[in-house]
């Protein structure tokens, strides 16, 4: 370990550093918390059930034990996109703790040579692409909704525009013309 890490800290301590960060960093401008926290407080999680909490942390993180966890996911049978996602949001975690002096940076390093899974090439299921509804469909719906909502999804109908881009309008922007 490196003189900068402690070697009093396990991973569940490591945890909790970072959730409280997480808390405060992943928000909206408006302050409203986003999803992301409980994304990485999901995958850290895992990770941790699998690894064990306590112990040295150059035997609970680093490339074997990623790997592994990163099969037993595979083996859940959870999405190819999704264990990406965990693998990905360990890294960032575990990167944040580097940044921090909390464990040796040689630990990212060693994080880097874990791949993701690539398609078709492990257990885990395909996500399946979700076919667009029909005019028909989408009509259906536009039919039932409420005045304002309507009208927003007319004007992308009609334009091609993504509805924040029709909602981010102000009127010295529209010109009927």
């Amino acid at each position: 370990m490196d003189a900068t890490a402690s070697p009093s800290l396990t991973l569940h301590m490591l945890r909790q550093r970072y959730l409280a960060h997480a808390d405060r960093h992943y928000r909206r401008r408006s302050g409203e918390p986003t999803g992301e926290a409980a994304n990485m407080e999901d995958a850290i999680n895992r990770f941790i059930d699998f690894a064990g909490g306590g112990g040295k942390l150059g035997s609970r993180i680093n490339q074997h034990q990623v790997r592994a966890w990163v099969d037993q996911l595979a083996q859940e049978e959870l999405s190819r996109t999704y264990v990406n996602q965990c693998l990905s949001r360990v890294r960032r975690w575990v990167r944040w703790c580097c940044d921090w002096d909390l464990i040796p940076f040689s630990i990212t390093e060693d994080l880097r040579r874990v791949r993701p899974l690539a398609r078709f090439r492990s257990k885990a299921k395909e996500s399946r692409r979700t076919p667009p509804p029909s005019i028909d469909t989408i009509e259906k719906v536009v039919a039932q909704m409420r005045a304002p909502a309507r009208d927003v999804l007319q004007l992308v109908k009609l334009t091609g525009a993504r509805p924040s881009e029709i909602l981010a309008l102000t009127n010295g922007e529209v010109f009927l013309d």
